[in-house]
């Protein structure tokens, strides 16, 4: 195989040209959208302590994730963190949670799902 000399002169002078292309190709890494985003993923499953129900943080009885509380009521025509279907109607409302994920619940204070947060 034929390498010309600039080709070899790059990779001898910047050596993390080499680098940065391995990691590209890497099946395992860590930046890949696609294992982030995984269920198999310990930081998305519903079995880390941070994303359960059992988690005070969680809880729909916790005054800040209530129904109750004005700010998630879908009478607050104030309210910022209404969740709405194609045809506008209210179905629910978020809730950002301590460490950085957020719970999603009905009207009703049932959650419904949740983004994981940046604890784990």
């Amino acid at each position: 195989m034929r390498v010309t000399w600039w080709i070899v002169m790059a990779l001898i002078t910047c050596p993390s040209l080499v680098v940065a292309q391995s990691n590209s190709l890497w099946p395992y890494n860590r930046n890949n959208s696609s294992e982030n985003n995984s269920p198999n993923n310990w930081r998305n499953s519903p079995n880390n302590w941070n994303n359960s129900s059992d988690n005070w943080n969680n809880s729909p009885n916790n005054w800040r994730n209530s129904p109750n509380n004005w700010n998630n009521s879908p009478y607050n025509m104030n309210s910022r963190n209404g969740l709405y279907d194609g045809d506008g109607n209210r179905t629910g409302y978020a809730v950002r949670r301590p460490d950085g994920g957020v719970n999603f619940f009905d009207n009703q204070g049932r959650r419904r799902g949740y983004t994981p947060g940046d604890g784990d």
